[in-house]
């Protein structure tokens, strides 16, 4: 394996399914008609370093969440929730070992539809293999 990039999804998404809010679904896909709220586990980029013994990784994973509840008070518990469950947590790998996880921004705004917020986060994480 290239690096551990599926891996961190996994746990990722064990680390939030079922963890972040009664009803709140955690996708990489997102099927249509998907009730709101959710969040989806989108893009990520992998910055690598190879020693001569080991390899390492630092990993962005960019984490969406959406709401049509009015106001953001909702995006704003989800954020929350997923800074709880990720921030500084030793997530078990499948593939290679964790060495830090690192929320690294938060942000929400209203959708340009005037209906859907949208929140965003970046989790930083630190792997080797």
């Amino acid at each position: 394996m290239a690096d551990a990039s599926v891996a961190i999804q996994k746990a990722i998404y064990s680390a939030l399914n079922g963890n972040i809010g009664s009803g709140v679904g955690v996708y990489n896909f997102t099927p249509q008609n998907t009730p709101y709220p959710y969040v989806v586990i989108g893009g990520n980029e992998i910055i690598s370093d190879d020693f001569f013994v080991e390899r390492k990784s630092e990993c962005f994973f960019y984490i969406s969440v959406w709401s049509q509840e009015k106001g953001n008070k909702q995006v704003l518990e989800i954020i929350s929730a997923i800074d709880t469950a990720l921030h500084r947590k030793k997530l078990p790998l499948e593939f290679g070992a964790m060495i830090d996880c690192i929320v690294k921004r938060k942000s929400n705004n209203l959708d340009a539809d005037g209906v859907t917020y949208m929140g965003n986060v970046t989790v930083n994480i630190m792997v080797e293999y």
